[in-house]
């Protein structure tokens, strides 16, 4: 997709790859840098901001069934959710795009 036709962008990504898709990965630490890291590459090639990802929700959060994933709210615990946050998050950070904290 070309947005180069766009005078800003502002991306947020990781959302649902940290509540549901990263943690089922062999290596979700690995997969977790290499995933930011292809998004912070696409990223600069426009004229960019980048969101820093939210923090992780808790288990007790209610979620409606639109926002499940083959009938789940989550996967992978809590602690490692957290651990990739914090690792995309500082890929965001070193990417030397605008961001948005």
């Amino acid at each position: 997709m070309d947005l180069s036709e766009y005078d800003h962008i502002i991306f947020y990504f990781g959302n649902i790859d940290l509540r549901f898709h990263l943690s089922r990965q062999e290596n979700p630490i690995e997969a977790t840098k290499d995933l930011f890291q292809r998004y912070c590459e696409y990223a600069s090639k426009y004229n960019s901001t980048i969101t820093q990802l939210l923090p992780i929700e808790d288990e007790s959060r209610k979620i409606p069934k639109s926002g499940m994933y083959k009938g789940e709210n989550f996967f992978g615990s809590i602690e490692l959710r957290k651990e990739l946050r914090m690792i995309a998050n500082e890929i965001i950070m070193s990417s030397g795009i605008d961001q948005i904290v």
